[in-house]
């Protein structure tokens, strides 16, 4: 069994200037997983750089809006 609180979690900025809690990953966590997770927060009236990754993210917005770009599409996201 893996229990792992938020509170137990560094934070840390990431490349796009979030700053992060990563809750799980597979390269500091003893699970075998092919994805982490984590916990990001941008300040209001702040936004992350705009930025790609190799790999695929899922957002879910707690609490706020802003404004997403994905590609050449941009959406609002509340």
């Amino acid at each position: 069994m893996f229990i792992k609180s938020l509170a137990d979690c560094p934070p840390l900025i990431a490349n796009d200037g979030c700053r992060v809690f990563e809750v799980l990953h597979p390269k500091n966590d003893s699970l075998e997983l092919p994805y982490s997770l984590a916990v990001a927060e941008v300040e209001p009236g702040e936004h992350s750089y705009r930025h790609r990754l190799a790999q695929t993210e899922v957002y879910y917005v707690l609490a706020g809006q802003g404004r997403m770009h994905i590609g050449d599409a941009a959406r609002d996201v509340m």
